[in-house]
């Protein structure tokens, strides 16, 4: 039996088509405009200069896996709850560490340290994008409930995200 070039480019072709569909049918959404993934949430990026860009899906290999906190400020360190929409990242620190923020208004996540730091929920409700120095990371929470979130390269750097 003899198999001809284009029956085999017409296979490989339709494997690829069916795959894809496959991956875009199981994978959560994180675009905006797209439906909402199974936890109810929808995310987007933004760089400092609000291009567009949304960096790589995971930390540089480079980033260090040691926690480098230097700040003493109460705010930082205190797990009282605080409304609002942004946490701010400095010195190695989420502030608020728990923030109170209500269902679909965008939460906002703003970088100001020179490390490049990535958000992400323990449960994977969302995996923000790597932000360098003065860029920003947004989530829009489409149902209530209480988000734990960390740092991907700096396990010790924790926080809760209560939507209401």
């Amino acid at each position: 039996m003899k198999i001809d070039k284009n029956s085999i480019i017409y296979a490989v072709v339709a494997v690829l088509i069916i795959g894809g569909i496959i991956y875009l049918a199981t994978s959560k959404s994180s675009v905006p405009g797209t439906p909402a993934d199974e936890a109810g949430t929808t995310g987007t990026t933004n760089s400092a200069a609000n291009t567009g860009f949304k960096g790589p899906t995971s930390p540089p290999p480079s980033i260090p896996t040691t926690s480098t906190k230097k700040s003493t400020a109460t705010t930082a360190t205190s797990n009282t709850p605080v409304a609002g929409d942004t946490v701010t990242i400095k010195n190695g620190v989420f502030t608020p560490k728990v923030l109170i923020a209500q269902m679909g208004v965008p939460v906002t996540w703003k970088n100001e340290d020179s490390t490049y730091y990535q958000v992400t929920s323990d449960l994977n409700d969302f995996v923000g994008s790597v932000m360098t120095k003065d860029s920003t990371y947004s989530h829009t929470f489409l149902t209530k409930g209480t988000f734990n979130y960390h740092c991907v390269g700096h396990s010790d750097m924790k926080g809760t995200i209560i939507v209401q």
